[in-house]
């Protein structure tokens, strides 16, 4: 029903209120995404999930597309609800959680409340082709940062494995152990799919 709202931060919450149009919107989002709103007062832009069932009406936000991807993603597969959806995806540790189950590896999502180990294991299924797209965006600034004070490549795969915690040694390391023709050939996310198998190995 509602692609973005672009407003008036008015509250940062939780629930985060935003005033568009002379109208208070009152949305939840994941908790790591919430401590990044500007101040009150400032404009933000928000990309919305509008939830509606029978006895429930809700309005989520997310910082990009991508996010509220991964969002209706977990809501739909089952034993997966909202706020479980929102405890995932606002965890300081979210992206080594993605990152696990873009490479199948179901553990991680078992540390999360409320989360069983079958539940996991369908999660892995869903997320395996949707995590990476998500982790990777705007990962080779972040990387930069990391490496700063070393040695430094731009090489997009070693850009993405530092990104996710991986020290810029160990991201060689381990893209040293795949064949160099698929790396070549390959696209990022697929190598990066790859890497993360032996990290896990």
């Amino acid at each position: 029903m509602y692609a973005f709202l672009r407003g008036e931060l008015v509250a940062s919450g939780p629930p985060v209120v935003l005033l568009v149009g002379g109208v208070g919107f009152e949305l939840a989002m994941p908790e790591r995404s919430r401590l990044r709103l500007p101040a009150v007062g400032e404009s933000v832009q928000l990309f919305t999930h509008h939830l509606v069932r029978e006895d429930e009406e809700a309005l989520f936000g997310f910082f990009s597309e991508s996010e509220r991807s991964i969002f209706r993603t977990l809501i739909g597969v089952s034993g997966i609800g909202p706020k479980v959806a929102l405890t995932i995806l606002g965890d300081a540790q979210v992206d080594q959680i993605l990152a696990a189950a873009a490479a199948g590896d179901a553990l991680p999502l078992t540390k999360v409340k409320g989360i069983g180990r079958k539940t996991a294991d369908r999660l892995v299924v869903e997320l395996r082709d949707r995590a990476l797209p998500w982790l990777t965006t705007g990962l080779p600034a972040r990387a930069k940062l990391a490496a700063a004070a070393g040695d430094f490549t731009d090489d997009d795969a070693t850009l993405a494995l530092i990104g996710l915690g991986l020290t810029l040694e160990r991201a060689r390391e381990v893209l040293s152990q795949l064949p160099r023709e698929f790396c070549a050939e390959r696209p990022v996310q697929e190598v990066v799919r790859a890497a993360l198998r032996h990290v896990r190995s």
